[in-house]
């Protein structure tokens, strides 16, 4: 047993270095690699198979063992943006609450999914994002900023989305203001901004909702012997990616990982269909 819990953790060491190094790479969200990484080894060893806990309970503490490993990762963005001056802070006030409020909902909306809902809903977001790093499909538009009103509709549906899937909401801030022609740099500072609330406040519903739950080393669906290693490698790991992001061809490696991103969509899939 002690040999087992020693290959787990190193499992989610790599799974953090690995969602740490690609995020500071590519700028994409870690949570698109740990929460399929923790539903594949939750099923593979049998976690929180037991017949006292609900189906869908192995989602719920994927999505929120990741959203609470993103705090870590998006709260140190955030302070090197602050650094760098690159946070355009009345865009944060207008965004950063509605994600926030979509998010924490999430939390309770995704307890009263089945398993194979929210399994297809994460397969589709992958698919999604392999696309758009596939085929390099990012939104080009003239339009002005929009209103209040449906900036708020946008927000808080990309919160929604995010605390759904487990992600920190850049995958879905960056796009939302690249439509709406925001700079690159603008939208990224902002959307690592952002998203240190949307992780905060998704992981705190995900805590409160699953307080019911009684599971040892846990904290509601916050699983703690996996957010430790995921969030120290993914904080050390960042960085790196950052580094490796100006010296290496970013394009090719976009394709790679659009590739795995299709196969672990794929895997997804053949979960929800498999049973």
């Amino acid at each position: 047993m002690h040999l087992e819990n020693i290959f787990l953790t190193l499992a989610y060491l790599a799974i953090g270095a690995s969602a740490g190094f690609l995020g500071g790479l590519l700028g994409v969200g870690g949570g698109v690699i740990v929460v399929p990484a923790l539903i594949f080894i939750f099923e593979t060893t049998g976690q929180f198979s037991s017949s006292e806990l609900p189906p869908n309970v192995l989602v719920l503490f994927a999505t929120g063992t990741s959203m609470a490993s993103i705090i870590f990762t998006t709260g140190s963005s955030a302070v090197a943006q602050m650094r760098r001056r690159n946070i355009d802070w009345p865009m944060v006030q207008i965004w950063m609450p509605m994600l926030m409020i979509g998010a924490f909902a999430s939390s309770y909306i995704a307890k009263f999914l089945p398993i194979q809902l929210l399994k297809g809903f994460i397969g589709t977001f992958l698919i999604f994002v392999a696309f758009v790093l596939l085929l390099d499909k990012l939104p080009h538009s003239k339009r002005n900023k929009p209103r209040v009103i449906p900036t708020a509709a946008v927000a808080s549906t990309g919160g929604l989305v995010s605390g759904l899937v487990g992600i920190g909401g850049g995958n879905v801030v960056v796009p939302s203001l690249l439509y709406f022609n925001t700079p690159v740099v603008r939208a990224a500072a902002v959307a690592s901004t952002c998203g240190f609330g949307v992780s905060l406040s998704g992981a705190f519903g995900y805590f409160l909702n699953g307080s019911v739950i009684e599971y040892p080393w846990a904290l509601g669906y916050i699983y703690l012997p996996a957010l430790i290693p995921i969030a120290v490698a993914n904080t050390i790991c960042a960085p790196i990616g950052v580094y490796f992001a100006q010296r290496v061809p970013a394009e090719r490696l976009k394709k790679i990982f659009g590739g795995m991103m299709c196969a672990v969509s794929l895997y997804m899939f053949y979960s929800l269909i498999s049973g």
